[in-house]
C-alpha cells in the first residue's frame, strides 16, 4: 500500500520521522523519553571476572509456572 505523494514514499509521517530521527541521532531517542519521564530509565553494567575469583548473589523471590503449576520460591 502506497502512503506517498507518487506511490511508494515515506508520506509525510515517515519523512517527518526520519528527519527527527536523523536531526537527533537514532541512540538519543531513548535518552530523551527516560528525559521526558515517558520511559523507565534502564541500565546494564557489563563486568568481566576471572573464573572463581568473585561471586555474585542476588536475593529475591520468584515465581515461575512449571509444568502448569504456580511454583514461588520466597526471596
Amino acid at each position: 500500500m502506497a502512503d506517498g505523494p507518487q506511490g511508494g514514499g515515506l508520506g509525510l509521517a515517515g519523512a517527518a520521522k526520519e528527519a527527527a530521527a536523523a536531526a537527533v541521532g537514532a541512540g538519543s531517542v531513548p535518552q530523551i523519553l527516560v528525559e521526558s519521564g515517558r520511559a523507565p530509565l534502564e541500565a546494564f553494567v557489563r563486568q568481566t571476572h576471572q573464573p572463581g575469583m568473585e561471586a555474585e548473589v542476588d536475593f529475591g523471590g520468584v515465581s515461575v509456572r512449571l509444568a502448569a503449576e504456580l511454583v514461588t520460591s520466597a526471596g
